[in-house]
Order: structure tokens, then C-alpha cells, then sequence
């Protein structure tokens, strides 16, 4: 994408593209440019709701891509920045900004793990070979330690 002053721009079909490398200094909100990173989803979220799809592709790139490389994000708004009613009172910007809330890291024994983590029914899970599988049933099969940090959303895992 030529020119795009976002650093991702995802279609109406949910396909995502790159706009600047994420190194450049974006041109998507005036105030925040070099301490960000823009996104941008085709539509006037004013008028009509972004399409399902979309929504999906910005989760993964938010859960799967951004979330690792960038682990202290915090996601924002245009609004929140600048005089503008975008994104629109239409997009489900709160989802978005919740995200990083039910963030959690895992780290077995002194080393943060990059693997897809949630918590369902109160129980943390890692998304292990395309299985959820919960941490604490995990551990038990290992023989290993396991505690949870609530200041910091960590799961510490000690393998024998």
C-alpha cells in the first residue's frame, strides 16, 4: 500500500495488509504517531458496523501478532487522541481496549513462553499443537510447580 499512513489496513474481506514497516513513524494520529502503531478498517463506523470478518482479523493481529512483539500495548482509539468521531460509535472499540486487560503471560522456570494463553471458566489455558489444555493439569503431568501472580497476570510454571 502506497502512502498509507497506517501501519495495517484491513479490508472489508477481513485481509490484512501491511502499510508503513512498523520501524516508520506512522501519519494516522497527530499526537501519537511515533509512539504507535495505526490501524485502519475500511468503513465509516459511523453509519454501519465493521463486517464480522474484519473484526476477526483485528483480533488476531492484535492476539497474535501485536500482543507478543509489543506485550505493554495499549490499545486506543482515534477519539482518544484527536477531535474525530472515528472510529465510529458503531465499532466495538471497548472489546478492543479490554483485550490487553485479560492478557497473561506464562513463564516456566524463569522464561517468558510465547504460546496463545486464556482464561476459561477461571482456568488458564495455553494453546498447545491446536488444543487449549489447561496449565494447572499440565503442570500436574510434569511434576511441576505452578502459581499465579495477580499484580502481574503471570502464570509461573517450575519444572523439576
Amino acid at each position: 500500500m502506497g502512502r498509507c499512513g497506517y501501519h495495517f489496513f484491513i479490508r472489508h474481506d477481513g485481509t490484512i495488509e501491511r502499510g508503513r514497516p512498523e520501524w516508520a513513524v506512522g501519519a494516522h494520529s497527530l499526537t501519537v504517531n511515533a509512539r504507535s502503531i495505526g490501524i485502519c478498517l475500511a468503513g465509516d463506523f459511523t453509519i454501519y458496523q465493521p463486517s464480522e470478518i474484519q473484526l476477526v482479523s483485528l483480533e488476531w493481529l492484535i492476539n497474535s501478532y501485536l500482543l507478543h512483539k509489543y506485550p505493554l500495548i495499549n490499545i486506543v482509539g482515534h477519539s482518544d487522541t484527536d477531535s474525530t468521531q472515528c472510529p465510529g460509535i458503531l465499532f466495538p472499540l471497548d472489546k478492543f481496549k479490554n483485550i490487553t486487560s485479560q492478557l497473561v503471560k506464562l513463564i516456566v522456570n524463569g522464561r517468558l513462553v510465547n504460546v496463545p494463553l486464556r482464561i476459561m471458566d477461571g482456568r488458564t489455558e495455553a494453546l498447545l499443537s491446536d488444543n487449549w489444555v489447561q496449565l494447572r493439569e499440565l503442570a500436574n503431568m510434569l511434576g511441576a510447580d505452578i502459581s499465579w501472580d495477580e499484580l502481574t497476570r503471570t502464570v509461573n510454571m517450575s519444572i523439576k
